[in-house]
C-alpha cells in the first residue's frame, strides 16, 4: 500500500513539474507573463557603427552596448514587450545579458562586412544556459540575440528567441531584420529594435503562430 502511495505521489510531482514547463503554445498565449532578458550581443557583428572613434570596438563594448539595454528599460512604453508580443504582462531582467555582454571579446566585434550566423539556435542556447533570472526560476523568457548592426546596409538583424526558463529549452527562434532610425549612435540603432518589434507584431506574429501551432 505504501509503495502504491509513493508511486502515486511521484506521478503527481512529475505532473506538477511537467505542467510548470512552458511549451510553444505559451509563446502565443495572450494571458502569459514574459520575462524580457534584453539584447544579447555575445555573437554580434558591427560594421561602421563608430568608425571615427579612436577605440571603436572599446566604445561599442563599454559604452554603446550598455546604453542600448539601459534604453530598453528606461523607455518601456516605447519598447513595449507586452504590446508587440501580445502578452498580459512583462518583467525586465537584464542582469544576465549585461554580464555576458561585459565578457565579449572586443577584438572580434568590428568587421568589414556582416554575415549570417551559423547555427543561431545553438548559439542562443549557449547564451541562455548562463541566464539566471532574479524574477523567476521558471516561466516564459524572451531575448533578442543580436546578429549585426550594419551601417553600410543601414540594417540590423536579430533572432527573436522565446524559451522555457526552467529547462532552458528554446521554444521559438526566428530571424528578423529592420532599418535603424533616429539621430546619434544610441538612438539610431535602438530605432532598429523598435522597428523590428513593430514588424514582428504587424507582419510576422500571425504567420509564426500558424507555423508553430498547426
Amino acid at each position: 500500500m505504501m509503495k502504491k502511495n509513493l508511486i502515486v505521489l511521484l506521478a503527481f510531482v512529475i505532473g506538477l513539474n511537467l505542467n510548470a514547463q512552458k511549451t510553444v503554445s505559451a509563446v502565443f498565449n495572450k494571458e502569459e507573463t514574459v520575462i524580457w532578458f534584453g539584447l544579447d550581443f555575445t555573437n554580434a557583428q558591427f560594421v561602421g557603427i563608430a568608425p571615427n572613434s579612436a577605440d571603436e570596438a572599446g566604445d561599442i563594448k563599454d559604452k554603446w552596448i550598455p546604453s542600448w539595454n539601459k534604453l530598453m528599460v528606461a523607455e518601456t512604453k516605447k519598447f513595449n514587450v507586452t504590446k508587440f508580443f501580445k502578452k498580459a504582462s512583462a518583467f525586465y531582467d537584464f542582469d544576465s545579458v549585461d554580464k555576458l555582454n561585459k565578457d565579449i571579446d572586443e577584438s572580434k566585434i568590428v568587421v568589414r562586412s556582416s554575415k549570417l550566423l551559423e547555427n543561431p539556435k545553438e548559439l542562443a542556447a549557449k547564451s541562455i544556459a548562463h541566464y539566471e533570472s532574479e524574477s523567476s526560476n521558471d516561466g516564459l523568457g524572451m531575448v533578442y540575440l543580436v546578429e549585426y548592426f550594419d551601417k553600410h546596409k543601414e540594417e540590423a538583424s536579430f533572432y527573436v528567441v522565446f524559451f522555457d526558463i526552467a529547462s532552458k529549452e528554446i521554444l521559438l527562434c526566428e530571424r528578423v531584420t529592420a532599418p535603424p532610425a533616429g539621430f546619434g549612435i544610441r538612438n539610431h540603432w535602438a530605432g532598429s529594435v523598435y522597428n523590428s518589434m513593430k514588424f514582428v507584431s504587424k507582419k510576422k506574429w500571425k504567420a509564426w503562430r500558424k507555423q508553430y501551432l498547426n
